[in-house]
């Protein structure tokens, strides 16, 4: 399993580099365009001014950035064979990778949590590192469970559930978001604003999808 998830990580962190080619190429293209507008070469008008037009290559890049990031989790999706209905996500049996919830308010930090700290709530396992935070949670599981059951809020945004790595956090106005990864923690970080509120929309319509 560990092997599969640093093959999939791989394939993730590929897709980015992809893009940065495209930044490069879209630079050059951009440079050449200028060259040949300076020289006034007629024939060549046409494509210099689509390849110095800003808004069209930023508009460009930000579809194609999507396209490629997009096909990459639903492949990683295909491979792992990721299908869960639960409102949750769940692995290996417990919610969120058996993290602790809690531990990411309180000490700002990834902490495992411990079986022996256990509770049941929305048809999942919770597991917490010690009895204060197992008692926080009960008191007020809403406070501190992650946003759309712990499933990717990328993935979310775009309307579909992927996996979360217990690394890829976020708390945005007292509210812990998952990621991925931490590629794809960065990419839903460029507009979480707008991100947060297309994933508000989506979750209603899949969290008890598969």
């Amino acid at each position: 399993m560990n092997c599969l998830t640093n093959r999939l990580d791989g394939m993730v962190a590929l897709t980015l580099q992809y893009t940065q080619i495209y930044d490069q190429l879209n630079l050059v293209i951009t440079a050449y365009s200028s060259v040949l507008a300076e020289r006034k070469i007629s024939s060549c008008k046409g494509f210099a001014a689509l390849a110095s037009n800003e808004n069209i290559n930023n508009t460009s890049k930000k579809f194609m950035k999507k396209i490629i990031l997009g096909l990459a989790l639903c492949l990683s999706l295909v491979l792992t064979g990721f299908s869960q209905k639960s409102a949750v996500f769940i692995s290996d049996g417990v919610a969120i990778r058996g993290y602790d919830p809690v531990a990411y308010f309180t000490d700002n930090k990834a902490v495992k949590g411990d079986d022996h700290f256990s509770y049941e709530w929305k048809n999942a396992i919770w597991h917490f590192a010690n009895a204060e935070n197992l008692a926080a949670f009960t008191g007020n599981p809403q406070k501190y469970a992650p946003q759309y059951g712990g499933y990717c809020a990328y993935g979310t945004a775009d309307g579909h559930k992927a996996p979360t790595s217990p690394d890829a956090w976020t708390i945005i106005d007292n509210k812990l978001y998952f990621n991925y990864n931490k590629n794809v923690q960065s990419m839903w970080k460029k507009d979480t604003e707008g991100n947060i509120q297309k994933a508000e929309k989506n979750w209603p319509l899949i969290k008890d999808k598969e």
